[in-house]
């Protein structure tokens, strides 16, 4: 009777082993995929090239014969937000705010910064990684090294603007490879753009100005995108936006303006027109009238204080999130959002 006694304590033994090696195992795998989920993947650019991101919804020849004003019945662009950073690797405040922004309006399968460098630094970048973490969000980002061009189709480019230039460069190639939305680092997403992934390719195209290039958004064959690319074998090193906007406006969109989704106004990159609505006033209808609004943020200080002030002199020099937070104009209703939230 003893030892029928001791053969089950045994068994019963080894059975409460191995279910707390199966719960600790369980646990495990919990922890390591919430890892992946949560911390920045470290991606070469030729790590990448095999990295699947998205099924091809549409392919190359049926793009011809799509609409850009009525759109396709289902979105056609994946949700992956793309971000360019050369030469400064530590994530600023204007940069945060954009991320945070993202994170909380267009919840993006990815955000994937492309860099010249092997990780990003700074508060700011760790607090973004422990609020993806803390939030559970189902964002995942990936950090992708990429060497900075400079040139374009053997063309110098110029040197007094070359990161401008490079990531003008790097931002259509990154769209034309993957597909997705690309930002400028200081572009606030007021509302989802999920709309707009319908169409081959949408950018801010007003009445009578040149294209705006601080926010894309389009699929990986799309045909504007590809020509906008070609364009750059007329690079002109001598003027600042001729590449970006003037020639592509003039050259292609002119002559075929069918070929992008035009919104006007609604992606709130006419500076001298917005920043005085974000930065002078309180503007009530700031979420109804954009999807979102260039913030014209170098890092933590506003880089066209002529379109915002004029000859006022400017409220603040330089932003924190306190001093942000605590101010009476759009600006500071448009961080506490982000920040209270």
């Amino acid at each position: 009777m003893l030892k029928i006694k001791k053969k089950i304590g045994i068994k019963y033994l080894l059975l409460s082993n191995i279910l707390i090696i199966t719960i600790f195992m369980m646990l495990s795998m919990n922890q390591n995929s919430l890892k992946l989920l949560y911390e920045p993947e470290m991606i070469s650019g030729s790590q990448l090239k095999n990295y699947s991101l998205i099924d091809d919804y549409v392919n190359e020849y049926e793009l011809v014969f799509g609409d850009n004003i009525t759109g396709y019945p289902y979105e056609i662009v994946p949700n992956i937000v793309h971000y360019v950073l050369f030469t400064i690797h530590e994530i600023q405040f204007g940069h945060f705010i954009s991320i945070l922004s993202v994170l909380r309006n267009q919840k993006p399968d990815k955000i994937i910064i492309h860099c010249d460098c092997d990780q990003l630094i700074g508060n700011y970048y760790k607090r973004i990684v422990n609020i993806m973490r803390s939030t559970k969000s189902n964002t995942s980002l990936v950090i992708r090294r990429i060497e900075k061009p400079t040139e374009i189709f053997g063309k110098p480019l110029n040197e007094e603007w070359i990161n401008w230039h490079a990531s003008d460069k790097t931002r259509i190639r990154v769209l034309l490879e993957f597909g997705g939305i690309y930002l400028d680092r200081d572009v606030y997403v007021v509302k989802s753009l999920n709309k707009f992934r319908k169409y081959e390719t949408t950018l801010n195209w007003d009445e009578n100005p040149y294209l705006g290039n601080q926010i894309l958004i389009g699929h990986k064959n799309s045909r504007f995108l590809k020509l906008y690319l070609e364009s750059y074998r007329n690079y002109d090193r001598n003027q600042w936006y001729y590449n970006a906007g003037d020639l592509p406006t003039t050259s292609i969109l002119y002559k075929n303006p069918e070929l992008v989704h035009r919104v006007k106004r609604e992606f709130g990159v006419n500076g001298p027109e917005v920043c005085p609505k974000v930065y002078r006033i309180y503007y009530p209808n700031w979420q109804k009238d954009f999807y979102t609004i260039h913030l014209v943020l170098r890092g933590n200080e506003i880089s066209s204080k002529d379109w915002c002030f004029g000859n006022n002199k400017p409220l603040v020099m330089k932003f924190d999130e306190q001093i942000a937070k605590n101010l009476r104009v759009t600006f500071g209703e448009m961080t506490r959002l982000l920040l209270d939230s």
